[in-house]
């Protein structure tokens, strides 16, 4: 997943990037509320500028949260559309952490 995942966050930095092909995932990740609440989830498909999450449960999630995947990712996201367990996502910014 690395140089993949990698490749995508670089790419999803530009803000200007109109919407782009989703490409398939399965990597895991985790959801982080404002409360610091984390839900586990799946990632399930990626692009420049969003993405398609699978959770377990159906849970509440508010408009905008973190999204967590990798060793060090971090894209702050905000939600498109909700359906059922899978949910959009608009990537708003994404950081690499320094580990």
């Amino acid at each position: 997943m690395s140089n993949f995942a990698e490749s995508i966050a670089s790419e999803m930095i530009d803000p200007f990037i109109e919407r782009s092909p989703r490409k398939d995932a399965d990597w895991p990740g985790f959801i982080r509320t404002a409360d610091g609440s984390e839900i586990e989830c799946r990632i399930k498909n990626v692009s420049k500028t969003g993405a398609r999450i699978e959770v377990s449960e159906v849970h509440f999630l508010p408009d905008t949260f973190l999204l967590k995947f990798g060793k060090n990712f971090v894209c702050r996201v905000r939600l498109a559309w909700r359906k059922g367990k899978s949910s959009g996502l608009k990537v708003e910014q994404i950081t690499k952490l320094e580990i």
